[in-house]
């Protein structure tokens, strides 16, 4: 009698990756990316941000990017059961905490006020003082957003690749953002935000797009 194996294999290890990545958001009017080189300046080592692009430093946990979608079931009284089930919403999201907790990370993350302006009347002496607002906002900034992460280092070309994923609207989520201060830890400032879809794109594109550099 004849057996059958599967053939199971790894198509390429230099598929397999992960670990941090580099969370980074953009001003608005910033001209969207079509590759790598308009969020990375490519001329500078280590890489630099293209102008409008801005750093949120460093995290904990990682970042986390999640999709899921909510369906419709369609039954009818002559069918005992679910007999067809059509898609209706896409929601997609990114979540961090983030470890460097800059007036201009709480900006964000807190919605603060759009302006971070410096103290005045300060007594000669003493450091520059900085002031950032906390009020009762009823419009949300909306900002892209791109995680960009190393992939395998191709070793016999001595090459890095990396993939970025890139999200034209982010806005934060209501969700609650604790900044605990605990004796013997660092503090955190949690981050989701919400992806929303852009209608002026094409179809497959409406929420972001992966730039990936592809191994040889």
């Amino acid at each position: 009698m004849a057996y059958y194996k599967s053939g199971k294999k790894v198509i390429s290890r230099d598929n397999i990756f992960g670990g941090s990545g580099r969370l980074v958001y953009a001003d608005n009017g910033t001209a969207e990316p079509t590759d790598i080189s308009d969020i990375l300046d490519i001329a500078t080592s280590p890489y630099a941000l293209e102008t409008g692009w801005n750093d949120f430093g460093g995290t904990e946990g990682g970042a986390t990017l999640s999709r899921s979608y909510e369906m419709n079931e369609i039954s009818v009284d002559q069918v005992a059961g679910v007999f067809d089930k059509e898609v209706t919403d896409w929601t997609m999201s990114v979540q961090t905490e983030l470890a460097e907790t800059t007036l201009e990370n709480i900006q964000i993350a807190w919605v603060g006020s759009s302006a971070i302006t410096t103290v005045t009347g300060v007594p000669s002496g003493y450091p520059v003082e900085r002031k950032l607002g906390l009020g009762a906002p009823t419009c949300l900034p909306e900002r892209m957003i791109a995680l960009i992460v190393d992939k395998k280092e191709d070793c016999a070309a001595g090459e890095s690749r990396v993939r970025a994923h890139v999200f034209w609207i982010a806005q934060i989520d209501g969700a609650e953002s604790a900044q605990p201060y605990v004796k013997g830890d660092k503090t955190v400032v949690p981050v989701t935000f919400n992806i929303l879809p852009d209608p002026s794109k094409d179809e497959g594109e409406e929420f972001g797009i992966i730039l990936d550099q592809a191994n040889a």
